[in-house]
């Protein structure tokens, strides 16, 4: 999913002309701590304001709203959904702006949408067993993983790999199957020598993804 297809522009940003008041009273609406401001006129991406900043300066000018205003990175409409995610935690927001390559404002990206849409996209809510693979650093290929997943007559419906922490430790690959009886795929994975823990489709609806998502939320602090 690239970002286009998540922008947001129910979100109106701050004019140049605003007051301090006014941005204080957008983001109360909006449910935010930071607003970015364009220009009127042209559409231009001036920067983003944040509510510490107006109220460490209670008397400020529109001008030094717009002077104060911090430069972050902007988004393009055709990056990735994961880049996105990744500027996002980077720089601790809530929002990032995304502009064409004139740096005309065309909306936001807005964290909690783009949570729910990496939930998504790794099928999160489907029904199905998981299966969590183990792999040495050596060893590590997804190509005759899935070869030998689909071999079985299984789709793939989710997949997600854990890099090591540390040098020796192993990758971790979460796979979600759309069958709910994982046994033959296990079987057959352990047959050509991987290291497979599968756990019943109850307890494992997705826990590793769930995981994952409960440290993305952690780390969005949603």
């Amino acid at each position: 999913m690239l970002v286009f297809e998540l922008v947001n522009t129910d979100v109106l940003p701050l004019k140049v002309a605003d007051s301090a008041e006014d941005a204080i009273k957008a983001m109360d609406r909006y449910g935010m701590s930071s607003m970015p401001i364009v220009d009127h006129t042209t559409r231009k991406f001036l920067g983003m304001i944040t509510r510490t900043q107006i109220l460490d300066n209670r008397e400020a000018t529109p001008s030094s709203i717009r002077d104060n205003a911090k430069v972050l990175p902007t988004l393009d409409p055709d990056t990735h959904i994961f880049d996105a995610a990744r500027y996002m935690l980077q720089h601790e927001q809530e929002l990032l702006p995304v502009v064409d390559q004139k740096k005309t404002f065309i909306g936001v990206i807005l964290r909690e949408d783009m949570l729910e849409e990496i939930v998504n996209l790794v099928n999160i809510k489907e029904p199905g067993a998981t299966l969590l693979i183990e792999m040495q650093q050596r060893d590590f290929t997804l190509s005759d993983l899935v070869r030998l997943i689909e071999s079985e007559k299984t789709k793939i419906l989710g997949l997600t790999v854990q890099p090591p922490q540390k040098e020796y430790d192993p990758y971790r690959i979460s796979v979600k199957l759309n069958t709910t009886d994982a046994m033959h795929v296990t079987a057959s994975l352990d047959r050509h020598g991987f290291t497979v823990s599968s756990q019943s489709e109850e307890y494992s609806l997705s826990h590793e993804y769930e995981e994952r998502a409960d440290e993305l939320i952690h780390f969005l602090n949603l």
